[in-house]
């Protein structure tokens, strides 16, 4: 761990690793990009409470609050991932992801997908502090409902497409109460593909 750093690190930088010094850099500037997000939510919505939640619970600098940040580049592990106390991120895949859509021309932003994704597993780390053991079905399918809304707070307030189909720009030019029906349909398929893979379901 490291107590002089933004919260705790899962791993100590070696002197002179770049590369990990750019990780947790990476982490701070995805993280201010939230709490940006946050700023322009209304204080009585649910997205200012979801990113709330979220943003207290990764604290500021020198600030323990029972969270450790660490990275990956394990060909098997998602974009992210979290645990109790535990939040990981695959840096390369989110943003190279966001750059493919974003480069086929449409209006993804790439530290708007960091954002989002640092909200995610900060709301999965936040609802299952204190869990141990297996978990059921329906308990993790709400879990995902938390950090796919709060992951869609992001693009939303940014007003940025998201590669998920968590919010889309165009929706709103349309109809504003059925946008807000497609994020909410979004969220859940989102989830519930998330929750199936966690234990391994494959529907037709």
């Amino acid at each position: 761990m490291d107590p002089n750093g933004l919260h705790e690190w899962a791993a100590d930088c070696k002197k002179g690793d770049s590369n990990c010094l750019g990780q947790r850099e990476w982490f701070k500037a995805a993280l201010t990009e939230m709490r940006e997000a946050l700023a322009k939510a209304d204080p009585k919505s649910q997205e200012y409470k979801d990113l709330k939640r979220v943003s207290d619970y990764y604290g500021e600098e020198n600030q323990k609050t029972g969270i450790s940040v660490g990275f990956t580049g394990t060909p098997q592990i998602a974009a992210g991932g979290s645990t109790s106390n535990l939040v990981t991120f695959d840096i390369k895949k989110i943003t190279t992801g966001a750059n493919d859509w974003k480069n086929a021309g449409y209006p993804v932003d790439v530290n708007v997908e960091s954002a989002a994704a640092v909200a995610h597993e900060g709301s999965n780390a936040f609802d299952r502090i204190g869990r141990v053991g297996r978990e059921d079905y329906p308990q993790i399918f709400r879990d995902e409902i938390n950090a796919y809304r709060t992951q869609s707070d992001v693009n939303y307030l940014f007003n940025t497409q998201s590669p998920y189909g968590l919010w889309n720009p165009s929706w709103a030019k349309i109809d504003a109460h059925k946008a807000q029906q497609y994020r909410e349909t979004s969220i859940k398929e989102n989830a519930q593909k998330s929750t199936d893979g966690a234990f391994g379901i494959k529907r037709r």
